[in-house]
């Protein structure tokens, strides 16, 4: 018996009462005091990795460098880089790509253009509201997931603003709203279904007693172009 744990805050009882014969655990805020309990049982992390335990990945720091890569490309060089908090594992992987790709252009990173938005509810406006006092505004935004990008591509309207025309956007994750909303989103391809295929797969061998040796695989993202970016059709 194998079971996905979802975001959970303590190990499920199932697991705790020896019922199942493995655990995938999914999201970057399953931390080891939940994990420790039932440690002995084969375990593989989603969208995660800590030390000590399989994980299956997407590529956070090689895809913020594609997204930020592009736009420096179109000709930003003041790009806002937004998140729901830093604290979250795979949103400080994409700022290191963000900050990486800047610096490697020799721009520096404004603290300014670095904008949590928090964990409320309405962590997308929180974030906005800072954005839209920065001076001079920025003139693209990489958002660490489509989420946060969608949102902010309505408040850009809501004051006014044009996309991409005034403020490039791009976001991360590429789902299944991104082709559908206006301007349809540049976004940053994860491969959920390959992460969930890999981790159902690599925790099968270990219940199997194959391979017992953690290790973290990441798996490669891609950018896909589309018009909040400043492409048209998809293409440069």
């Amino acid at each position: 018996t194998v079971f996905t744990v979802l975001r959970e805050h303590e190990p499920p009882r199932c697991a705790l009462e020896g019922r199942v014969d493995g655990l995938v655990f999914l999201g970057t805020d399953i931390g080891e005091d939940i994990i420790t309990p039932v440690k002995e049982l084969p375990i593989v992390l989603v969208d995660n990795h800590l030390p000590g335990f399989d994980g299956i990945v997407g590529d956070n720091l090689g895809g913020a460098r594609l997204a930020v890569e592009h736009l420096i490309e179109h000709g930003h060089r003041r790009i806002a880089f937004m998140c729901e908090t830093l604290a979250d594992l795979s949103f400080r992987e994409r700022f290191e790509g963000y900050r990486q790709t800047l610096a490697a252009h020799g721009i520096p990173v404004d603290k300014e253009l670095v904008i949590e938005g928090g964990r409320g509810k309405d962590y997308v406006q929180a974030a906005m509201q800072k954005l839209l006092t920065c001076d001079p505004l920025p003139t693209g935004i990489f958002a660490a997931n489509d989420f946060m990008a969608i949102g902010a591509i309505r408040v850009l309207k809501e004051h006014g603003l044009s996309v991409p025309e005034d403020m490039a956007v791009v976001g991360f994750d590429d789902g299944d709203l991104a082709p559908y909303i206006d301007p349809p989103l540049t976004s940053v391809f994860v491969p959920r279904w390959e992460m969930g295929e890999t981790a159902a797969l690599r925790l099968l061998e270990l219940i199997r007693g194959r391979e017992p040796r953690a290790r973290t695989i990441v798996l490669a993202t891609e950018l896909v172009r589309r018009r909040s970016c400043g492409c048209l059709n998809g293409t440069t």
